[in-house]
C-alpha cells in the first residue's frame, strides 16, 4: 500500500515501477514505509489531545527515512532507472512529512493550546507548510513528466506502423491527492490573511 502511494504521489509509470520495486536497495526500504504508515494510520484512531502528543514522537522516528529515501532514489539514479533530479521517495517522504507538521500546527489550534501572542507566528508557519507542499507538487509533477519523456527515448521505435496517439501528460498524484491540494491552497490563503489581519491590528 506505501509503496503504491509512492508510485501515485510521484506520478510514474507502473510497469516502471515494478522494476524499481524489485530492485535489492529498495526491498528493506518497502518494509520501513510501510511500517510507518502503519503507525501513522493508528495515529488517527486516537483522541485529538493523544495524537498530537504521539504524532510529535511519530515526527522524530520519520526523520531517518528521509536520508534514506534520498539515498535511494541516488541508487536508483545511478542505475539508470530514474533521470537525474528524480526523486519519487525523497519528495514522498517529505510530503508525509509537510503534512504532519501541519496537522500537529492545526491540532494546537482545535485543543486551545496556543496563547494569543502566538497566534500569528503559527499562521505564519501554517503559511509556509502549505506554501512548501505546493511547491513540492508542482516539483512532482515536472519530475513525473521528465521521467516520461526518458522511458519514451529509450523505448525502441517500431517502423511501419502507424502515427501513434500523443501521449497524456502524466499526473503527479490522484483524485484524491489533487482535492487534498485545493484544501492546502484555501488553508494556506486562510492562515495567510489571518497573519496579516492579526499583525495589522497589532499597528
Amino acid at each position: 500500500m506505501a509503496w503504491e502511494a509512492v508510485r501515485n504521489f510521484a506520478g510514474l509509470s507502473p510497469e516502471g515501477w515494478k522494476a524499481i520495486g524489485e530492485q535489492e536497495e529498495t526491498h528493506e526500504l518497502q518494509h520501513q514505509l510501510a511500517q510507518a504508515v502503519l503507525v501513522r494510520m493508528r495515529l488517527s484512531c486516537l483522541n485529538g489531545a493523544r495524537h498530537r502528543r504521539r504524532l510529535r514522537h511519530f515526527l522524530h522516528d520519520w526523520a531517518p527515512l528521509q536520508p534514506m529515501c534520498d539515498a535511494c532514489d541516488e541508487a536508483l539514479q545511478a542505475k539508470g532507472l530514474l533521470e537525474r533530479g528524480v526523486q519519487p521517495l525523497g519528495a514522498w517522504a517529505l510530503g508525509q512529512t509537510l503534512d504532519a507538521m501541519s496537522l500537529y500546527l492545526r491540532l494546537g489550534f482545535e485543543l486551545d493550546l496556543f496563547s494569543p501572542c502566538e497566534f500569528q507566528m503559527t499562521y505564519w508557519y501554517l503559511d509556509c507548510i502549505c506554501g512548501m507542499r505546493l511547491q513540492l507538487h508542482e516539483a512532482s509533477q515536472r519530475s513525473a513528466h521528465t521521467q516520461m519523456l526518458a522511458v519514451e527515448e529509450k523505448a525502441p521505435k517500431k517502423a511501419n506502423k502507424k502515427k501513434a496517439k500523443p501521449t497524456k501528460p502524466p499526473m503527479a498524484g490522484g483524485a484524491a491527492t489533487r482535492a487534498e491540494l485545493q484544501l492546502v491552497v484555501v488553508r494556506r490563503d486562510l492562515c495567510r490573511a489571518l497573519a496579516l489581519l492579526i499583525a495589522a491590528l497589532r499597528q
